[in-house]
């Protein structure tokens, strides 16, 4: 990370904040900092591709300890996905949090998708898949 000298935001920051404005995320929460050549940011780095399985399992395991620290804390969770198709990766990554600690993980996703002929038009007030209001 990047001193700020005093100020409230890095230039990287203020820069997205003059391109995007009032559309950025209202907060946004960091469970923990990585300096560059600290341990965590190694281990962000190759947590998904690391060399040998056996290191990326240790790596994850790293990362499941920095958050099971924080669900001790904060126990519910909104969890984000951009897709549900047969809810996997959604459901494997709940029970992660779950398995480290967070009571209430609640799943915000921003399409099913389904075997079916679409439908026509779209209808906020219609079920996709059973077609009733």
């Amino acid at each position: 990370m990047r001193p700020t000298d005093g100020y409230v935001r890095c230039s990287q920051c203020n820069g997205h904040v003059r391109e995007f404005g009032a559309e950025l995320a209202d907060e946004v929460v960091i469970i923990s900092m990585a300096g560059r050549g600290g341990q965590l940011a190694h281990v962000l780095a190759k947590y998904k591709y690391g060399e040998r399985p056996e290191m990326r399992r240790q790596f994850t395991d790293e990362l499941a300890y920095v958050l099971a620290t924080f669900l001790a804390k904060h126990k519910r969770v909104l969890l984000i996905d951009d897709q549900w198709t047969s809810g996997a990766s959604l459901q494997s990554s709940a029970i992660a949090l779950k398995r480290a600690g967070a009571a209430r993980v609640v799943g915000l996703v921003i399409g099913r998708r389904v075997d079916a002929e679409p439908s026509g038009s779209f209808d906020w007030d219609v079920c996709p898949l059973c077609q009733q209001g």
